[in-house]
């Protein structure tokens, strides 16, 4: 799968990963939390990333996002890859 990955204090990048829960988690550093954007990005970090004092990586559509987090769509009920527009539009 696709994704665009915001890793805290590095410039995004565009990034293949299996579409599997244990490299989701590897990359979040814990259990995911997604939520959806109206253009129908994901957004998937670390759910408790604030709680236990993650950094600050960045503000995203007016929530602060802490820890290392990645970016991509869905396909139905799967997660899907990230568009070409996406990566121009969020790297």
């Amino acid at each position: 799968m696709r994704i665009i990955l915001y890793e805290v204090g590095k410039e995004p990048v565009v990034k293949e990963i299996a579409n599997e829960l244990k490299p989701m988690k590897e990359i979040v550093g814990g259990w995911i939390e997604t939520f959806t954007q109206p253009d129908g990005i994901i957004v998937v970090c670390n759910e408790e990333g604030k709680l236990i004092g993650l950094p600050i990586n960045r503000i995203m559509f007016n929530e602060p996002i802490a820890g290392n987090f990645f970016l991509c769509r869905s396909n139905g009920e799967e997660f899907a890859d990230v568009t070409d527009d996406d990566i121009k539009q969020y790297v």
